[in-house]
């Protein structure tokens, strides 16, 4: 998977054959059964703070939740089941903190089986001062 620049300091890897668009400033990658809906925001907090502060403000009954440091790096992200009827789809939100900005990537995908396609996108994210 080709690495992409989000920003100066941040970057992750998606495969070559999404599509992309800006919407309400935000960046969407997107193709058949998988979207990832990517913001990204200044921060002046120490990363412990503002991560506490969007583990609070974050869905109270998540599916399964996950979290990883690496370095200054905090991740934290939250699965969630959407359900339409008879179709159930998913939503991966994750955040990646630093003590200047943060990330919030949400990752929409049809199946399942995908979880692990949208852990390995975020397990990616990288931040270079």
């Amino acid at each position: 998977m080709p690495r992409i620049r989000l920003t100066p300091e941040w970057s992750f890897e998606i495969d070559a054959d999404f599509k992309r668009r800006i919407e309400n400033e935000d960046l969407v990658y997107w193709r058949p059964a998988q979207t990832v809906w990517i913001a990204i925001y200044d921060v002046d907090d120490e990363s412990e703070a503002t991560l506490a502060w969007l583990k609070e403000d974050s869905h109270p009954n998540p599916v399964q939740v996950f979290e990883i440091t690496e370095g200054n790096l905090l991740k934290y992200a939250y699965l969630l089941a959407n359900e339409d009827g008879d179709k159930r789809s998913w939503g991966l939100t994750t955040f990646c903190v630093t003590k200047s900005s943060y990330v919030l990537i949400a990752y929409y995908f049809d199946d399942e089986k995908m979880l692990d396609w949208a852990l390995s996108c975020w397990k990616s994210i990288e931040w270079q001062e």
